[in-house]
């Protein structure tokens, strides 16, 4: 393989990690370019295939490579299938692959709508139908007084809704935040969120990291592949509903199954919090040795593990602590 001038690449050949400049070092090469090359700056060996073909930067079945409207939305759910086991993904998603992450957020908008959206109308159908069947008797004012019920469903986890028809002025609609609820959903979330703030504020690491942001970014945008799994509680729901003697009477045989998928969800969410801690710290530790491909990567995994769990158990109690405190203030 001759030996390409610097002129005849497409873009500057940059080492994937840290993007520094291999230009000189491809201006030393006399005949021939070796297979595997290595960064002065942060010491990565890479093939220098992976560098200078543009076809090898590409992967087919990453959202972020995908070309048109419904290869990009197919693609969406190859790449959410790889998250489920980071390994997997970072064996395949490498850093020689060009980084895209406006198109890695809109794959998120993508998977997490697919799941979020038919949880709310299924709740939706639940309560407009057993409305409906009332209609022979009581007219269309049951209907037009429950659409609170049918909004509630779209803002939750983060918002609820509350009336009362004994109100003084009648109907009386509140906006109120589940601190409660927010509060563990926020606790989790922070944990993913807050590796990667750990990991660029850490100024050892960082120096000897040498990563680059959009790779960051990168894994930080995939570390919250879980939501749409989270969120099919929201389907989950909706099925209950549907099953539940209150607001489907004609699938009134199954309420007691309902009711007792619906208690198993609440008493066992403990379980379902520590998998969800175990499979983040699992993502990281991969995007460490795997992704970032840094030396030691049990020590950066640790250094990143304590203070991003300490932060997301400082928000967790904070925020349960501020619902109490508004409780006593009411």
């Amino acid at each position: 393989m001759a030996a390409p001038g610097v002129h005849e690449l497409e873009r500057l050949p940059e080492c994937p990690r840290c993007g520094y400049d291999q230009a000189g070092h491809i201006a030393t090469w006399s005949t021939a370019c070796p297979v595997r090359g290595e960064c002065s700056e942060c010491g990565l060996q890479f093939n220098w295939a992976d560098v200078l073909s543009e076809q090898r930067r590409l992967l087919p079945g990453f959202v972020e490579h995908a070309r048109g409207v419904r290869q990009r939305f197919l693609w969406a759910w190859v790449t959410w299938s790889w998250t489920l086991i980071p390994n997997r993904f970072w064996s395949r998603v490498r850093m020689h692959h060009a980084p895209r992450n406006r198109r890695a957020l809109v794959w998120l908008v993508i998977v997490t709508a697919c799941v979020y959206i038919p949880g709310a109308l299924l709740r939706n159908i639940a309560v407009f139908g057993s409305a409906f069947l009332t209609i022979p008797q009581t007219g269309w004012g049951p209907i037009t007084k429950r659409w609170p019920e049918l909004v509630a469903p779209w803002g939750e986890p983060f918002v609820g809704l509350q009336w009362s028809n004994s109100a003084p002025g009648g109907l009386t609609v509140a906006l109120l935040t589940d601190l409660e609820s927010f509060g563990l959903f926020g606790g989790v979330l922070a944990a993913p969120l807050l590796f990667p703030v750990v990991f660029a504020c850490l100024p050892v690491t960082r120096a000897r990291a040498k990563v680059r942001t959009a790779h960051l970014v990168r894994a930080t945008i995939y570390s919250l592949a879980w939501v749409p799994v989270a969120l099919l509680y929201r389907v989950a729901a909706g099925i209950l509903e549907l099953v539940d003697p209150s607001t489907g009477p004609w699938w009134s045989g199954r309420s007691r199954l309902g009711y007792s998928l619906e208690a198993y969800f609440h008493e066992f969410a403990w379980a379902w919090v520590l998998a969800l801690v175990l499979w983040t710290c699992w993502w990281w530790y991969q995007a460490i040795k795997r992704g970032f491909e840094l030396p030691q990567p049990r020590r950066h995994f640790v250094l990143m593990l304590v203070p991003a769990l300490l932060g997301a158990l400082i928000v967790l109690l904070s925020t349960h602590n501020m619902s109490r405190w508004l409780m006593n203030l009411v």
